[in-house]
Parts: C-alpha cells; sequence; structure tokens
C-alpha cells in the first residue's frame, strides 16, 4: 500500500471567492490540474510529510493548518496499487500570486520538474485530476463553496 498525503490550500480572492491550490507539470499542459501533496516516507507521521511535501513542491511554508479532512482509501491504476491518502485543509497566509512556478526540491521521482501553480473556484474544478475531483465537494471542503459576502 502507497501512503500519501494531499493539500487542499484555501485562500480568499479579493472578491470574496475562495479558491483552491492546483498545480501541473509546466512540460507537459496535456496532464490535467492536481492537489500538492506526495508519498509519505518510512517513519514519517503524515503531518510531517505534508509539510515536507509541501516544501518541495510549492516552496510555501506560511500556511495555516485547518483541520484534517479525512483518509481516503483506493486503487490507483496509473501506479498499480492501493493508496492511503490523508487529506488536509490548509489556508493561504498573506498574499500569493495568481500564478507562479516551482522547481521541486527533494529527491523524489519528481524531483527538478517544474510546476505552474494556479487558483481555482468552485466553479472551474472539471479539469482537475479524477484522483482529486470526487472530493472537492460542499459536504467535504464546504469553506470552498462559501462566498464572503461584502
Amino acid at each position: 500500500m502507497k501512503r500519501k498525503v494531499a493539500a487542499f490550500i484555501l485562500r480568499t480572492n479579493p472578491s470574496g471567492v475562495p479558491e483552491m491550490l492546483f498545480h501541473a507539470f509546466v512540460t507537459d499542459p496535456t496532464l490535467p490540474w492536481r492537489l500538492p501533496g506526495g508519498g509519505i516516507e518510512d517513519g514519517e507521521a503524515p503531518e510531517q510529510a505534508l509539510y515536507r511535501e509541501l516544501r518541495e513542491e510549492t516552496g510555501l511554508v506560511d500556511l495555516q493548518f485547518i483541520r484534517k479532512l479525512g483518509v481516503q482509501s483506493y486503487y490507483k491504476p496509473y501506479i498499480r496499487a492501493d493508496v492511503e491518502r490523508h487529506d488536509y485543509l490548509l489556508r493561504a497566509s498573506g498574499e500569493l500570486p495568481d500564478r507562479w512556478e516551482h522547481q521541486v526540491q527533494g529527491n523524489g521521482a519528481d524531483a527538478d520538474d517544474i510546476f505552474g501553480f494556479h487558483w481555482l473556484d468552485a466553479r472551474h474544478l472539471a479539469g482537475i485530476d479524477e484522483e482529486h475531483r470526487p472530493y472537492l465537494t460542499p459536504d467535504y471542503i464546504p469553506e470552498l463553496f462559501k462566498v464572503e459576502q461584502s
């Protein structure tokens, strides 16, 4: 069984609309947008893996922990393995650009790849990877679907 973490990172845009952070490979824009995250290493707690993966994949370190969303178990055909994925909800602190690129750090399979990051609101989730899309719902993440009234 592959153990993984996924980061559901929220921000509220200047119009009061909640948005979530997704990334894609800059070198292959045909691949779907995905949530940041990755594998849990031997002896590593899920929350430790979460923050390590976020540093490596996004460069972000100043994120507010909101809550653990849950643990998902499923078969992933692409890697031909059962997966146990720990999902976490976080909020971006401070101002972040609408889009940016980051070269992946660390020693994983994606080391040195360049990810393009983009914020999407609840109306634009159709192109998200099918591994994550079923969990982008008002029941699982109500914060993504609430628009702040100004």
